[in-house]
């Protein structure tokens, strides 16, 4: 995300404007991944985990969206599981 608008900025294809817009974008995604996590009952560390898998691309070409949103619930339901001992 930040990577490429930095790079779109860099090479003349964003204005100054632009780009401040989308570092705001960049941070509301954030703060809605992190209120996401809370949700859940998540950690952070967990959080981080599930959103990088959701952006690498290997991952969602090799497990396509269904599994990985499986994977991010099994996970969510372990973890939970894990913090009631």
């Amino acid at each position: 995300m930040l990577e490429g608008a930095i790079k779109r900025y860099q090479n003349n294809l964003l204005t100054t404007a632009e780009i401040i817009q989308e570092l705001i974008n960049i941070a509301k995604e954030i703060k809605e991944a992190d209120k996401e996590g809370e949700r859940l009952g998540l950690t952070k560390d967990e959080v981080a985990f599930c959103n990088a898998l959701e952006v690498n691309d290997s991952a969602v070409m090799v497990l396509g969206d269904e599994q990985l949103k499986e994977l991010r619930k099994r996970n969510y339901r372990q973890s939970k599981s894990q913090r009631n001992y």
